[in-house]
Parts: structure tokens; C-alpha cells; sequence
């Protein structure tokens, strides 16, 4: 085994291509986008709930409006309109002890109330279980008229400032004030107005909001959940079109190059084979009839012409498709391309595990970039040992070509075989692989390929 250059221990390996970030990013992208996704998707929901929460809290304050509007509309009708007498509106004391019963004793004992009011129409109070609002007159807003005439329910938060509220002052906090309009037995339209301290509204508004937000939250974690795993499955399917798509790339590139190496084999290969035969077999019988002039020269000149351009195609044919590689594999590729190293006189160093298990499109990938770098070997190195060795580590396969040729500072404005490095580092960009290069003048030179098996 050929041991990498010591330049390798002093010298800062130089990156030609480094596809290892865009191969994340197009074929794994699972994490980073599906982070983005999340977070995105986390945003928005944060956006609804918060939004939500803002119009179901009005919402639920109304609810809370509408149920104490409806428990007043009950009292009205239910409770209040069938023990209106003719002595509670005269004022008799009786009746209003009565209706002081019905109110504190019932009432208030079952519901919220902390106020109750009973109007005449021109607005004198009738009853109150505030005594000392009894007799007194206060004039009626719209609302209230209207209420009195329809008999409608309505309410509104109190105005502590206005006088006939002036003893709800000391109750503490809001009040809401609701009203609705009753009859006495003798076609008498009365106001029956109730007082609720707004702490009633907000309880039933939290027990909205909380049975809301429950709701909501299983719902919007529900649809998060979908969101993110359609979100995956997207990205996984697009992953896996893309290593398709890419496999397939390199399949068709290496379906072009086997129809080139065909077509120049059948073609122009053949052509060339029977123009030689006949130039060489002219020039022999010129030879034969001892004409042998400056025809019969050029004649031969252009049969070994015919004949090196035969060779130069057959071994172009081979570097655009080795038969090895599709038949027998890569390591038998691999051994074909060093063999015209050996036969130059280099001692060649191959390892590839036979155990080692690498896709196709890798193994074509692996051989083009070791074709580029025997190129540079044989044109520019000057080198007496080559090592090329193919192993497997962590889940991705690693080429490493070595040679203890000339050298050259990767960096420098000439560098030999640059055509071949800008091939390697296009090919090793492209499949998301790391191409490294580490090489000083008279020290070797030595490529290190990594990339995902």
C-alpha cells in the first residue's frame, strides 16, 4: 500500500468541490425544512389562537350579557309579573314586605342579583329593595321606554354617576343593569330592572373562553400534527424523487456514452478498419510490381495514419464506455485502467473490498474520477507508484488516488491537468461529494473523494 505524500502532514488539503452542503439540502432536507415548516406553521397558529382568543373573549362577554338578559326576561314573567297587586303600586306597605320577601328571601338567594328595581310608567319607583329609592321619580331613557311599551329585555353596563344609581355606588366594581318590561294583572305596564355585579359576566366569560380554548388548542394541535407529518411525507417523497431523478441522470449519461462508444465502434471504427485494409493492400501490390514511387510512400504513411486513428478511437470508445464496468463490475474496470500504468512500469497499488457493496451510479461516478486522475498521472506526474484505494466508512464510500509523481500547489496560476481537476470537481459537485486535493512540487500528489453511498 503507497502511503499519502508527507506533504499531506504538512500542507492544508486544498477542497476543489464540496457538494456535500447542496446534497443536504436537496436530498435531506427532512430537519431544516421541516424545522422552517414548524416553526412557520407554529406562527400562524399562534396568530389564529391569539386572534381567536380576542373575538371569542367579546363573544363570550355577550354570551355572559345574554344569559343574565335571559335569567331577567325569566324573573320578569315567571316570578315578578304574577305577584304584581294593586297595593305594591299604591304603595301599600304590606305588598311591598311581600315583594321584599319574594326578592331577598327568593331572589337574591338564588341568583346574583345585588339590585332590584320596579318602575311606574313615568318613572317613579314602585319598589325597590332599597327602601329608600321607593316613591322617588327619575326620568327613563330610550331604552328604557322602549322596554316599558314592547315589554323587550335589554341591558347595559350601569352609570353609577346618574342619581337614581347612587346607592349602588358602595356595591363595589361594574354593574350590569338589565330591564325588562311587565304587566300587572290590570293592563298596568311596568319596568322590572335588575342590577348584577359584572363579576357574573366574566365568570361565565372564562368558563366560555377556557371550553373555547380547549377546543381550540386539541383542534389546532390536531391540524399542527397533520400539517408537520403531510409536511415530512412531502419532503421524504421529494427526496426520494430527487435520488431517482439523479440516478437516473446518471444512467442516462452512461446509456449516451454506451450509444456513442456503439455508434463510433459500428461507424466510424469500421470505416476506418476497411480503408486501411485497402490502403495497405494497394501499397503491398505497388510493392509487388516493384512501383514502388512516392504514391506507393503516401500510401503507406496513410494506412499508419488510418491505423493510429483506428487505435485512438477503440481506446476512446473504452474511456467513454468500459465494458468491464457494466459487465464485470468496477473493481475489474478499475483494474483494466491501471493496467496501462503497469505496462509503463509503475507499481500500482489497488484495493477495493469485494464485500464492499456500492450503487451503480456511484461506481460510475468513482470511475470517471479515477480516469480523470490516471490521466493526470500518465501526462503530468511522471510518478512510479500509484495507489487507488475504494473503502467504505460512516455510510459513505471514499476513493483515494495517490501517486509520488512531480506534484504542484493546487493554488498556483499553472497547474498541470487543470482541465481534468475542473472534470473531477464538476462530476464530484454534482453528486454532493467532497473532492480534496493535497499536493506540493516534488512531493506527490494525493485526491481524496468522498461521497454518499
Amino acid at each position: 500500500m503507497l502511503e499519502q505524500p508527507a506533504v499531506s502532514e504538512a500542507i492544508t488539503p486544498v477542497v476543489l468541490a464540496d457538494g456535500r452542503r447542496a446534497h443536504r439540502r436537496d436530498l435531506e432536507p427532512s430537519r431544516r425544512v421541516l424545522a422552517r415548516f414548524g416553526i412557520s406553521t407554529a406562527l400562524a397558529l399562534m396568530v389564529i389562537l391569539v386572534a381567536g382568543l380576542v373575538f371569542s373573549s367579546r363573544a363570550a362577554e355577550r354570551e355572559g350579557v345574554a344569559d343574565v338578559r335571559r335569567l331577567t326576561h325569566v324573573l320578569a314573567h315567571s316570578v315578578v309579573e304574577p305577584n304584581l297587586t294593586a297595593g305594591l303600586l299604591a304603595g301599600d306597605d304590606e305588598a311591598v314586605a311581600a315583594m321584599d320577601d319574594l326578592v331577598k328571601r327568593q331572589l337574591a338567594e338564588s341568583t346574583d342579583l345585588v339590585r332590584v328595581k320596579l318602575w311606574a310608567e313615568g318613572g317613579r319607583i314602585v319598589y325597590s329593595d332599597e327602601g329608600r329609592l321607593i316613591g322617588t321619580q327619575y326620568a327613563f331613557g330610550d331604552e328604557e321606554l322602549v322596554a316599558l311599551k314592547a315589554g323587550t329585555t335589554d341591558a347595559e353596563v350601569s352609570d353609577l354617576g346618574r342619581s337614581e344609581n347612587r346607592f349602588e355606588r358602595n356595591l363595589g366594581g361594574r354593574l350590569l343593569e338589565v330591564y325588562s318590561g311587565v304587566q300587572a294583572p290590570d293592563g298596568t305596564r311596568l319596568l322590572f330592572e335588575t342590577y348584577f355585579s359584572f363579576d357574573v359576566v366574566h365568570a361565565r366569560r372564562t368558563v366560555l373562553l377556557w371550553s373555547f380554548a380547549s377546543i381550540t388548542l386539541v383542534g389546532l394541535f390536531v391540524f399542527a400534527a397533520f400539517q408537520l407529518s403531510l409536511g415530512y411525507t412531502t419532503v421524504r417523497w421529494l427526496q426520494r424523487e430527487r435520488e431517482r431523478l439523479l440516478e437516473k441522470a446518471v444512467r442516462v449519461s452512461e446509456d449516451e456514452r454506451r450509444r456513442l462508444a456503439a455508434d463510433l465502434h459500428d461507424g466510424i471504427v469500421q470505416d476506418l478498419v476497411g480503408a486501411a485494409y485497402v490502403v495497405t493492400g494497394t501499397s503491398a501490390e505497388l510493392r509487388r510490381r516493384r512501383e514502388y514511387d512516392e504514391c506507393q510512400t503516401r500510401l503507406s504513411s496513410a494506412a499508419d495514419s488510418i491505423r493510429t486513428s483506428v487505435q485512438g478511437l477503440r481506446s476512446m470508445i473504452v474511456d467513454l464506455y468500459p465494458a468491464s464496468l457494466g459487465m464485470a463490475g468496477l473493481h475489474v474496470a478499475m483494474s483494466d485502467l491501471v493496467a496501462p500504468l503497469r505496462s509503463r512500469g509503475m507499481s500500482v497499488d489497488l484495493f477495493m473490498p469485494e464485500e464492499l457493496r456500492i450503487p451503480e451510479h456511484v461506481q460510475a461516478l468513482l470511475y470517471r474520477i479515477s480516469q480523470e486522475a490516471v490521466r493526470n498521472i500518465v501526462r503530468h506526474a511522471q510518478a512510479s507508484s500509484v495507489s487507488i484505494h475504494v473503502e467504505g466508512r460512516h455510510g459513505r464510500t471514499v476513493l483515494s488516488i495517490t501517486d509520488d509523481g512531480t506534484g504542484f500547489t493546487p493554488g498556483g496560476n499553472s497547474v498541470p491537468g487543470h482541465i481534468g481537476l475542473r472534470t473531477m470537481a464538476d462530476l464530484a459537485q454534482e453528486a454532493g461529494a467532497l473532492l480534496e486535493i493535497t499536493s506540493a512540487p516534488g512531493r506527490g500528489t494525493a485526491i481524496v473523494v468522498e461521497l454518499p453511498s
